[in-house]
C-alpha cells in the first residue's frame, strides 16, 4: 500500500536526498484524500530522521484545514439564515483569503501530478483563445477590443473571433509545469497557437521548499 512505500522510500537505505523524499511526501499530502493523525506522525517522524526540516508543514497543514472548512461550509446550504451561531456567509468570510490560496495550490499540484489533466491557467486560456460560449467560470473576465473606436460598447462575445496569440502573465509565482501545459496547448489543433507565459518569478523546487519554510514559521490561526 502507499504507507508501506512511502515509509521504505524514507528508510536512510534507500536512495535520494532528504529534500527529494521530502518533496515526494509533499505531492503525497497534497493528494491524498485522508491522512490518519497517526500515519502523520509516523510520516513526519522519518522525515525528520533524515534531517528534513519539517517547518513547511504548519503551513501546509492550515491549508488543508481552511479548505475543509470552506468544503463544510458549502455543504450547509440553505443553513446560512437558520439557528445560532455562524451562519455560511460569516464562515465564508473568515476563510476567504485562506481557500483562495489553498484552491489555487492544490488544484495545480493534483492536476499536474495525478495524471495527465488539465491545469486551471490552461483551461482558461483554451476557453477565452477559443471564445467559448456560454461559459460562466470565464464570462466575468474583461474583453478590451483596441479596433473598436473610442468609448464604443465592447463587441458582441458572439461575433468575436478565436485568438491565435496570447501572453499569460501570473502574478505572483509561475512553475515549470504550467509552462510545458502552456506550450502543449500552442501546438494542438491545425496551425498551432502563439503563447507567451510569464509570472513575478519562476522558482526552482528548492527554492519553493524554503518559501513554505518560511511560510511554516509564521503562526496560522483560524
Amino acid at each position: 500500500n502507499a504507507k508501506s512505500a512511502l515509509m521504505e522510500v524514507f528508510s536512510m537505505q534507500a536512495l535520494g536526498t532528504a529534500e527529494d523524499k521530502l518533496r515526494l511526501f509533499l505531492i503525497f499530502y497534497l493528494n491524498a484524500p485522508n491522512i490518519s493523525d497517526q500515519d502523520l506522525q509516523e510520516y513526519e517522524a522519518a522525515l525528520g530522521q533524515l534531517g528534513a526540516d519539517l517547518t513547511l508543514m504548519q503551513f501546509l497543514k492550515y491549508l488543508r484545514k481552511m479548505k475543509q472548512l470552506e468544503t463544510r461550509a458549502m455543504g450547509m446550504g440553505a443553513a446560512d439564515k437558520g439557528g445560532g451561531g455562524l451562519g455560511l456567509t460569516e464562515i465564508m468570510g473568515k476563510v476567504k483569503a485562506g481557500t483562495v490560496t489553498a484552491s489555487g495550490l492544490l488544484k495545480t499540484a493534483a492536476a499536474s501530478i495525478a495524471g495527465k489533466k488539465e491545469l486551471p491557467v490552461t483551461r482558461a486560456v483554451e476557453k477565452l483563445m477559443d471564445n467559448v460560449q456560454n461559459s460562466p467560470e470565464f464570462d466575468s473576465y474583461a474583453f478590451l477590443d483596441p479596433t473598436l473606436p473610442e468609448h464604443a460598447a465592447s463587441r458582441p462575445r458572439e461575433s468575436r473571433k478565436p485568438f491565435r496569440e496570447a501572453i499569460v502573465f501570473t502574478v505572483g509565482s509561475g512553475s515549470y509545469v504550467e509552462f510545458q501545459d502552456l506550450q502543449e496547448l500552442a501546438a494542438k489543433g491545425a496551425g498551432g497557437r502563439n503563447i507567451i507565459y510569464g509570472s513575478t518569478e519562476l522558482v526552482t523546487a528548492s527554492e519553493f521548499l524554503r518559501q513554505l519554510t518560511a511560510l511554516g514559521g509564521r503562526r496560522f490561526a483560524l
